[in-house]
């Protein structure tokens, strides 16, 4: 990315609520939204809709421009606080994983891909076999919120639990709309015995 361009990168405010857009959240979950969900916190940097950042997600994710990923990282990285720091270094992190069709449609899958690079920056932990799709789902883009969640609902499963019972456990994703995903992840990861989810993600719908 040239200078010009990661100018016009536009950033969230940081007390914004993920689920309702309030200005008034706590960890990414204002007092309204934070009983609706699993997850124990959450952050997303920037914008997605109308900006450059979908352009360059759509061209990291469908055209798979491999490169945008550490200039991804940066943006991801220039508003993540150093309280988010200190959990996702002291969490294990697992990207939110594609049903082995998707991937084999896609060949890659790119929250695997910022996840690595980010526990790379910050040295933590990246798991990336515990936490599976076991279901094959329609694309969240396409539904309504409530098509979403109900998408999701048992999307995800636990195949190593050991490496979840009692840990601190960061998910990431490239972008977070309605959370139903991660939301849904994060319900397995609990019922499977992790203390706390939280979710990353770079941008936010």
């Amino acid at each position: 990315m040239c200078p010009s361009c990661f100018d016009q990168i536009s950033y969230l405010p940081t007390d914004q609520c993920v689920w309702c857009n309030s200005l008034t959240a706590t960890d990414g979950r204002c007092e309204n939204c934070v009983r609706s969900t699993a997850l124990d916190g959450v952050f997303s940097a920037c914008h997605y809709t109308d900006t450059i950042m979908e352009t360059l997600i759509h061209e990291f994710k469908f055209n798979f421009i491999e490169a945008l990923a550490s200039d991804l990282t940066d943006a991801f990285m220039n508003r993540l606080s150093a309280e988010w720091r200190f959990k996702i270094i002291n969490s294990v992190v697992m990207p939110i994983p594609l049903h082995p069709r998707r991937l084999a449609e896609r060949g890659f899958n790119q929250s695997e891909i910022l996840a690595k690079e980010v526990v790379r920056r910050l040295g933590a932990n990246c798991n990336v076999d515990s936490l599976v799709r076991s279901v094959y789902t329609d694309q969240q883009a396409k539904l309504t919120r409530a098509e979403r969640e109900k998408n999701v609902s048992e999307a995800f499963k636990i195949v190593k639990v050991d490496q979840v019972i009692n840990k601190d456990i960061v998910l990431v994703d490239d972008v977070i709309t309605t959370g139903a995903t991660m939301n849904a992840a994060a319900t397995a990861l609990k019922a499977a015995g992790a203390r706390k989810v939280f979710a990353i993600s770079l941008a936010h719908e």
